[in-house]
């Protein structure tokens, strides 16, 4: 007789990980669709300012010859010596028997018109600790620092071709001269 077939137990069935189904997004109607086109018109722009390279660049009063730019692009030591020197002597009322005047420094930054008046009031930079500090001489070398600022106005000896350097300017003051 034949041998019955062994019987197996029946396999258990694979456990496989639930897969979620991401919810479909509509497609929005390209009428809809704020940022249709962007990719397009930006490649259009880019390709546009690789057509149009500026021949000039943008300076803070207008616009200059781009071979201006380069090395010589800082205000020359003898021009910042010309400030300083006129401050100093026309200008500046300096502090005498001052202790510690090397440790009294106070920097204050102006703007300029094209014709060497000041334009706005002078910032004191350092304002806040002079404040805190309450030394009397610190004090008094920050107002005759803004007086000196002002009355050596106008500035009209610096290099009108140049103003770009120059319409800002920041200088230090000790109680014994201007750095």
């Amino acid at each position: 007789e034949p041998e019955p077939e062994p019987v197996l137990p029946d396999p258990e069935p694979e456990v496989q990980p639930e897969r979620r189904e991401e919810p479909q997004r509509e497609e929005p109607d390209e009428e809809d669709d704020f940022f249709s086109g962007l990719d397009d018109a930006l490649v259009d722009l880019e390709e546009e300012n690789d057509r149009a390279a500026p021949a000039e660049v943008l300076d803070p009063e207008g616009l200059r010859d781009q071979e201006a730019i380069g090395l010589g692009d800082q205000l020359s030591a003898g021009h910042i010596d010309m400030i300083r020197s006129r401050m100093e002597e026309r200008c500046y009322d300096q502090l005498t028997g001052v202790p510690n005047a090397e440790d009294i420094v106070v920097r204050v930054r102006f703007n300029l018109t094209r014709d060497g008046e000041l334009q706005g009031e002078p910032t004191v930079l350092n304002a806040r600790q002079i404040a805190l500090s309450n030394n009397q001489w610190w004090r008094a070398t920050r107002d005759r620092a803004l007086r000196a600022v002002a009355d050596c106005a106008p500035y009209d000896y610096l290099p009108e071709e140049q103003y770009y350097l120059w319409s800002e300017i920041t200088l230090n003051f000790r109680p014994i001269g201007v750095m």
